[in-house]
């Protein structure tokens, strides 16, 4: 009998490749949102230590010169801050979007491997009919020759 040939082998094969690239796209996507996060709680942390020692040295007495530059200072951190958050919006927004395709993709490669599963199980039944069939013809023509002998012996 002939071996198991799923007609969509190719379709299964081209649906993986495209797996693997989404699987690699989220990969990277992640490792880009990860990096824009870190870069977002810097500058929050850099706007902390300076709000703190701007709490310290008011505390402590600050010529309105110094309270100036402190002051500027803190509104650029923000400024990077708005810059940063606007950023890691945005690599969340591309995450999310490669999130979506890889689960679309691996969802499309499942479908024809649940198609390949089915063949693969109608092809193994196939094959135990056509065990079971050579089984009987065999059991027949045994019982055939054994019936023809019983007549030719006296």
């Amino acid at each position: 009998m002939r071996r198991f040939n799923f007609r969509l082998e190719g379709i299964l094969r081209y649906r993986n490749m495209i797996e693997e690239q989404r699987k690699m796209d989220l990969a990277r996507e992640t490792s880009l949102y990860e990096r824009a996060l870190r870069s977002l709680v810097e500058v929050q942390e850099k706007i902390a230590d300076v709000e703190e020692k701007l709490a310290r040295k008011s505390a402590k007495g600050l010529t309105g010169a110094e309270a100036r530059i402190h002051l500027r200072y803190l509104s650029f951190l923000k400024e990077i801050e708005r810059e940063r958050q606007k950023e890691l919006e945005e690599a969340n927004e591309r995450l999310e979007e490669a999130r979506r395709k890889f689960i679309e993709s691996r969802r499309e490669r499942k479908t024809v491997e649940t198609l390949k599963e089915k063949a693969y199980e109608l092809y193994l039944e196939e094959l135990k009919r056509a065990e079971r069939k050579l089984i009987d013809e065999v059991a027949a023509n045994k019982i055939a020759r054994s019936i023809a002998d019983k007549r030719r012996s006296p």
